[in-house]
């Protein structure tokens, strides 16, 4: 969703001294969504034939621990 013209963007604000303030609940949005996608990529990676190579190992056990992390 973009802002109206004239508004900034909802994730941060502007204050007096120009510095940015982040909004840390869209931070953590933001890393869900980059599990996610990691999550999918992975995933994408195992629908495939594959066999058992160092790579394959390496991202089962990312897999394992992403979805661990984001289920809690």
């Amino acid at each position: 969703m973009r802002p109206r013209p004239g508004r900034r963007h909802p994730a941060c604000r502007l204050h007096r001294n120009h510095r940015t303030a982040l909004r840390p609940n869209l931070l953590d949005l933001y890393r869900l969504r980059w599990d996610l996608t990691e999550i999918a990529a992975c995933l994408a990676r195992f629908r495939r034939p594959h066999g058992t190579t160092a790579d394959d190992n390496e991202s089962w056990t990312i897999l394992k621990e992403l979805v661990t992390l984001t289920a809690n």
